[in-house]
């Protein structure tokens, strides 16, 4: 893969993360306030998930820089910057999230528990969502101590549960839509 691809991928991951992100604060999540009283911590259907399973899946380490500035440029986007203290906290954050697939990925691979259609075939979505899972469950645990001050200790567990359901159904979302494109794409 030459240097421009490589760069066109980036910017491609980039692209998709704050552009689901941003569908998800402006669309999912005031529809899910308004009908679901008690989902108003987390969206219920986080799009972005989706796109860091299947850049990491799709590239591997490479996918850990764009996805984590993704991540801070959505959040910035979003909350803004209110100071020294509060961009740490989203780069942190931020980290956590672009890295967290990556490292259930190799968790996985270390569990002998192989995440390629080569091996898989039609049933690799299973495995990719429950990489999308146990990314999650390191993404939220992640980000539950570094916004520690953000959560009260009391809805922790609320909140932490919230982003796992958010994510594993982003990411199923997320997987129907690519394998609806492929289904498509592939057809004479």
């Amino acid at each position: 893969m030459g240097r421009l691809q490589s760069i066109k991928i980036d910017v491609f991951t980039i692209l998709c993360f704050v552009g689901a992100w941003i569908f998800v604060t402006l669309v999912i999540f005031p529809l899910q306030s308004r009908f679901l009283m008690f989902a108003d911590v987390a969206s219920l259907l986080f799009l972005p998930h989706g796109v860091r399973i299947l850049a990491t899946w799709l590239t591997g380490a490479r996918a850990i820089v764009p996805l984590t500035l993704a991540e801070a440029l959505a959040a910035s986007i979003i909350w803004g910057w209110d100071g020294l203290q509060s961009q740490w906290t989203i780069l942190a954050a931020s980290v956590v999230g672009g890295s967290s697939a990556f490292i259930t990925f190799r968790l996985f691979l270390l569990a002998g528990i192989s995440c390629t259609a080569k091996d898989h075939g039609m049933r690799l979505w299973r495995v990719l969502l429950l990489v999308a899972l146990g990314a999650s469950i390191i993404n939220s645990l992640g980000k539950a101590i570094v916004l520690g001050e953000v959560f009260n200790p009391m809805d922790t567990t609320k909140v932490i549960a919230t982003f796992i359901i958010g994510d594993v159904l982003g990411a199923a979302s997320c997987l129907m839509l690519m394998l609806f494109a492929f289904r498509h794409l592939q057809r004479p």
